[in-house]
């Protein structure tokens, strides 16, 4: 059975009754309308809108519905009375034992779940929904959105449009349907492989080794400040080491390996593109993409291959580079090393290759 109670302009103030019947197990539908309304619904799955002003609403027993459509509208739950839902048409944080929480309208608006295992989703404009702790399912639905399970093992699914997850929990999950949009996982994880139909990877500040690995699709790849191994895999993906002494693995495709070196200690980067025509690229992190060169360190290209059509790009012009073969093995690699030079200073080390041509393989910038 279902009652249902309309308010007025005024601050109404209802609390759900028992029918002629003695029955408590009945389904409420209040409406407040306009005013600061004070609604409580009964034992069963109540439907409660508040209206416009700030509302205060509590549903008590069942699986109860909120609408929420005034930054101060309050919802009032205990624990153990049902999952309940608010739809809210403006930024909202559910309260304690409250379940879940559906963005609603034409507006960006953001969502924040709560200690619980929320299920939350987003509405067609751009959305930052954060779960807070417990193990969140939580959709973006349309827009581009930014989805933080927060701790827990959460599933994070985006939709449509260029969506960004934030991923610290090795239970974490990523879901992305084909063709629909530019998608970017940013991890605190110190290993991590993009799953299907996601284009991008960033690896945040954490301690120690980190491992970041692309999938078949081309794949932006970023490191941090650590030591990274960066992995491609298929596709034409564009590696950036950041800072640290890392290792770069294009994998198959066209791909470009970027060797960033910072200006503070004695980084190596190591460079490896794998099949295909690649481009590695000779830069030092100064605040911004540009092409240097520094005292500080140097990249080593593993595998260039004129055969494949890899190409080096430095900054500057071609008379103020010259190639060295005079120090042989210089990385004790077993065959004579050829040393990109810049005036008295290495730049890149081209490992066991001495059929390198400053006219045919490099790009200046």
């Amino acid at each position: 059975m279902t009652k249902t109670y309309y308010g007025t302009n005024g601050n109404d103030v209802k609390t759900a009754t028992k029918s002629g019947w003695g029955l408590w197990w009945e389904n409420w539908h209040m409406y407040g309308y306009g005013g600061n309304d004070n609604l409580t619904g009964g034992h069963d799955d109540d439907f409660i809108n508040g209206g416009s002003g700030a509302d205060r609403m509590a549903g008590r027993k069942g699986h109860d519905t909120y609408i929420v459509d005034n930054v101060n509208d309050t919802v009032i739950e205990k624990s153990g009375e049902g999952f309940d839902t608010v739809k809210s048409y403006v930024t909202f944080t559910l309260s304690q034992n409250v379940e879940g929480l559906q963005l609603q309208g034409n507006n960006a608006i953001n969502g924040y779940g709560n200690s619980l295992g929320n299920l939350m989703h987003g509405n067609n404009q751009r959305n930052y929904l954060y779960g807070y702790a417990g193990n969140d399912t939580i959709g973006g639905y349309g827009g581009d959105d930014r989805i933080d399970g927060g701790t827990g093992a959460d599933s994070m699914i985006g939709g449509i449009g260029n969506d960004t997850y934030v991923v610290d929990n090795a239970g974490d999950s990523v879901v992305e349907n084909y063709n629909q949009g530019f998608d970017t996982v940013e991890t605190l994880l110190n290993n991590y492989q993009l799953g299907n139909n996601v284009e991008a990877l960033k690896l945040r500040s954490v301690s120690g080794v980190t491992t970041g690995r692309g999938n078949s699709l081309n794949n932006s790849i970023t490191g941090n400040v650590s030591n990274n191994y960066l992995y491609g895999n298929g596709g034409n993906d564009t590696l950036r080491g950041y800072l640290g002494n890392d290792r770069l693995f294009g994998g198959e495709g066209s791909d470009n390996l970027i060797g960033m070196h910072s200006t503070v200690s004695n980084e190596h980067d190591w460079l490896t593109g794998g099949g295909g025509a690649d481009y590695f690229h000779l830069m030092s992190y100064v605040g911004s993409n540009v092409y240097t060169y520094d005292h500080y360190g140097y990249a080593i290209l593993e595998d260039f291959s004129t055969y494949e059509q890899d190409k080096i790009f430095v900054l500057g012009n071609r008379s103020e580079y010259t190639l060295d073969t005079s120090q042989g093995d210089f990385l004790g690699g077993g065959g004579t090393d050829t040393l990109i030079m810049k005036g008295s200073n290495i730049v890149g080390v081209v490992e066991n290759n001495v059929n390198v041509s400053l006219d045919r393989d490099f790009g200046f910038v």
